[in-house]
């Protein structure tokens, strides 16, 4: 039993190494055709990149940072336990962790867990309740708008139409279910799922506890509004970062394309289990191949100075995050387990 325990941990590992080494060839193609043909030609145009540009980058990149920050908090106040977490020393642990976000073995992940479970005392199940209530807000607004902007193809009224109608019935869908589970019935439903056969494996006892508590934070209307909000004004100042990007090596694309690209930008950050390096760039490229437009010519040279900008946001961001927080944070340390285990309940 342990050999194949050890074995699986060697070939997690061994795809995690692969994967990472993928994702740096991704960036290094991506340079190079970066300086090839007209995308060498757009680089050349950065030489004569004002500060004022520069200040957009970067500004928009501390933007986008601070909502992501802002969405975690707001993802969970409806839980009893969101007392004891700041907004200061959650945007502080959304800094470091984006930052060590271009690194692989899931660290990311793991440093913004290690330091919740030991400076905030939550317990882990709280931990994925508090990560579910966020992806719903993230695909019920990423979703939509990048769905809207690909049949549109610009953002005419029909894209408005589309994007707000699909934001609604996302909303709603998501309040109904989430309010559903969060109940009593909602809740032995799920147990019975638990035991039986097709499910076993993936709703374990654990699992559906996890679940439950997710659901109940999702039901709060108010929180959930304040999420989607929030969200949509993060996708704006993200797509405008890939706009001004665009202008800068003077071959600006329209806003409905900039929020397909950065869409895909964003979504393989949170989504890729290979780390943000060559993630992200993919994203963006494989999101802009769905639209038209004479920006997808450059588009390998916009992608780069968008990451450029963020790296070195990120850079002095994360490193003054972890300044903050104090290095001590991932020393381990006796956790009051009576306080870390009071579940979260929704404000329904």
């Amino acid at each position: 039993m342990s050999k194949a325990i050890g074995g699986r941990r060697w070939l997690r590992l061994a795809v995690q190494i692969v994967g990472f080494g993928v994702c740096v060839g991704i960036v290094a193609w991506l340079v190079r055709v970066a300086t090839t043909g007209a995308q060498a030609e757009a680089l050349k145009e950065l030489k004569s990149i004002s500060a004022g540009e520069i200040a957009t980058l970067i500004g928009l990149s501390v933007l986008t940072l601070a909502l992501n920050g802002l969405l975690f908090w707001i993802a969970c106040r409806p839980a009893r336990w969101a007392g004891r977490m700041t907004l200061a020393g959650i945007a502080a642990t959304n800094a470091l962790a984006t930052m060590l976000a271009y690194l692989p073995f899931k660290i990311s992940a793991a440093a913004r867990m290690t330091v919740h479970l030991r400076r905030d005392r939550i317990s882990v199940a709280q931990m994925f309740a508090w990560w579910g209530c966020f992806f719903a807000a993230m695909g019920g607004t990423i979703g939509p708008m990048a769905l809207a902007s690909v049949w549109r193809g610009g953002m005419d009224s029909g894209w408005w139409l589309a994007c707000s109608g699909g934001m609604l019935a996302c909303f709603a869908a998501s309040l109904v279910m989430a309010r559903f589970f969060a109940a009593e019935r909602g809740h032995q439903w799920l147990g019975r799922m638990a035991g039986a056969g097709p499910w076993r494996r993936v709703l374990t006892p654990v699992r559906v506890e996890e679940l439950h508590e997710s659901f109940a934070m999702i039901a709060c209307a108010r929180w959930l509004a304040a999420a989607y909000a929030v969200r949509v004004v993060d996708m704006a100042a993200q797509a405008l970062r890939f706009r001004s990007a665009s202008e800068a090596v003077g071959d600006a694309m329209s806003m409905g394309d900039a929020v397909v690209v950065a869409a895909g930008y964003y979504g393989m950050l949170v989504l890729s289990p290979f780390g943000a390096l060559g993630s992200r760039e993919a994203g963006a490229v494989g999101a802009g191949a769905l639209v038209e437009g004479s920006a997808s010519e450059t588009l390998a040279a916009t992608t780069l100075v968008v990451t450029g900008a963020e790296a070195a946001t990120l850079l002095v961001l994360g490193l003054a995050s972890l300044a903050w927080l104090g290095p001590g944070v991932f020393r381990r340390r006796e956790r009051d387990t009576a306080e870390a285990g009071s579940p979260p309940t929704g404000e329904l």
